[in-house]
């Protein structure tokens, strides 16, 4: 399916036209047939070279032709005949007109858009009288659509969507080509296969995230886990980067900050951000990402150098500045009231949760230079630490709260990112790593 004009408009048995024409030729049939035999025996004793009836129109043309020939061909004679058309003929020449109230369009005076809406509007229909039928086509058939989302709504997408899983649970093996992730329902994300071509690579097939993830994770448990958390698969299968992102802060306001600063949508440029719940996962995510052929990134509170980078490697227990932080934790211990566990790293309580504790040893001037080279360190393995603690002391923010993200972005729109940011060089720096 390539020509919606056609497809939706021509009766081929290459067309979705002329399969459900086909479909409704064999229920018409039976019902017309013998009325139908009737008329066209009576119009053919009229028009055909045999016929008992012919007019005399006809007679006297038949009669003045044959004595036109005898001058060139003596000893014959001819008559006019005119075929009279099957059923079958009939419904091969089915076409669609489109009305408008009163007033009568051919199909392909439509637009794109109205066009390429009749055509999937026959695709819904094919697949609704396939499962009707409870998927009895004969042998496979296979449907073949060249980006089928063109010029539709989004809920006209989303409706087109579910009859190609129709047809594909009814004889049918369904093809497309796609640019759109809404193609691609995250029910069924995690085992669809994307084929694509690079000039290095040329044409690839990428495993399915749920093998990719199979491959990484060999708990039954934890893969459910991880499938589970990647809730924005269809982007990622879209992706070219994926920026796993811990925080609900930075979901919702380093795209909307990225688009506003650099000029562009994170999106537009491949990239994608993946939910996840803490940061504890996020070097087996990476893994997976790694698996499926992805560049991955990954943005975490400063509490990540002390637990999530030591699990993957990145950073050793014994390193410096991670000794030198735990220092400086227990010094501010006496003064803050600060609970550590017996690793000397915050334990969250009621009254300051562990994030909040980071935030506190940041804001400590004898802290910077340590927590800088942590910052430095986790860079060189693709890992972002907000060296304020978190996010939100860098944006000046004090609540993850949906009304404090709605009032920043306002704020950022009306006065402009640099006069809002509070720290504007570490996040322009953080979204320019993002995008390099």
């Amino acid at each position: 399916m390539v020509d919606a004009a056609e497809d939706a408009s021509k009766n081929k048995s290459t067309t979705t036209l002329g399969q459900l024409i086909a479909e409704i030729a064999g229920d018409v049939t039976s019902q017309v047939a013998p009325t139908f035999k009737k008329l066209v025996d009576g119009i053919s004793d009229q028009l055909s070279a045999d016929g008992s009836a012919r007019p005399s129109e006809l007679t006297d043309f038949d009669q003045e032709a044959s004595l036109a020939l005898q001058d060139f061909f003596q000893g014959v004679s001819l008559k006019l005949h005119i075929s009279c058309p099957s059923l079958s003929d009939l419904f091969k020449s089915g076409t669609l007109f489109l009305y408008d109230g009163n007033t009568k369009r051919p199909f392909t005076s439509m637009g794109h858009g109205a066009q390429r809406a009749v055509q999937m509007a026959l695709v819904r229909v094919l697949a609704d009288r396939q499962t009707r039928q409870g998927g009895s086509s004969q042998g496979t058939k296979l449907l073949l659509i060249d980006e089928p989302e063109l010029y539709l709504h989004p809920n006209a997408t989303y409706t087109l969507r579910d009859a190609l899983r129709k047809l594909s649970a009814s004889g049918y093996q369904v093809v497309f080509t796609t640019h759109s992730p809404m193609m691609v329902e995250e029910a069924v994300a995690e085992s669809t296969a994307i084929v694509g071509k690079d000039a290095s690579k040329g044409t690839f097939v990428r495993p399915t995230i749920k093998a990719a993830v199979a491959n990484a994770i060999k708990s039954a448990p934890h893969q459910a886990s991880h499938l589970f958390s990647l809730n924005h698969a269809s982007e990622i299968l879209f992706a070219n980067k994926v920026i796993i992102a811990e925080g609900k802060t930075e979901r919702r306001l380093l795209p909307e900050l990225f688009r506003e600063i650099r000029g562009a949508s994170a999106r537009s440029l491949g990239i994608a951000t993946v939910s996840i719940d803490g940061v504890a996962g996020a070097a087996k995510t990476r893994e997976i990402l790694t698996s499926l052929g992805l560049e991955s990134k990954i943005i975490a509170d400063l509490d990540y150098a002390f637990r999530g980078a030591i699990s993957a490697g990145w950073i050793q227990n014994t390193d410096s500045d991670i000794i030198q932080c735990k220092k400086l934790l227990k010094t501010l211990q006496a003064t803050y009231g600060w609970k550590l566990d017996a690793d000397g790293l915050p334990e969250g309580n009621k009254a300051m949760s562990a994030a909040a504790i980071f935030e506190g040893l940041a804001r400590d001037s004898t802290a910077a230079t340590a927590i800088k080279s942590l910052h430095q360190k986790l860079l060189n393995h693709n890992v972002w630490v907000w060296t304020r603690g978190a996010i939100e002391p860098h944006l000046g923010i004090a609540s993850k709260k949906e009304h404090a993200f709605a009032q920043f972005l306002s704020d950022v729109k009306t006065n402009g990112a640099r006069a809002t940011i509070s720290d504007y060089a570490s996040v322009e720096s953080c979204l320019s790593w993002m995008a390099s």
